[in-house]
């Protein structure tokens, strides 16, 4: 069973996961992490992209569920 997991959570997110940890985008959000080299715009910019990165992932899970293992 937890191969079949493993491998729904690969065929699922997989390729995603992969573009985002070769990508360059920062989704560093907590303006004590970020200091005072992170503007408000670029704050704003980085939520936006983490929102949106959320949303395609739960996108992907949803249109998976024939796919999830019992």
């Amino acid at each position: 069973m937890v191969w079949h997991v493993c491998q729904y959570l690969s065929d699922t997110l997989g390729d995603y996961i992969h573009m985002v940890m070769e990508s360059r985008d920062n989704f560093e959000v907590d303006p004590n992490v970020v200091g005072s080299n992170g503007s408000s715009a670029e704050l704003q910019r980085r939520r936006e992209r983490l929102i949106d990165s959320c949303r395609l992932v739960w996108y992907k899970i949803v249109n998976s569920q024939a796919q999830l293992p019992l």
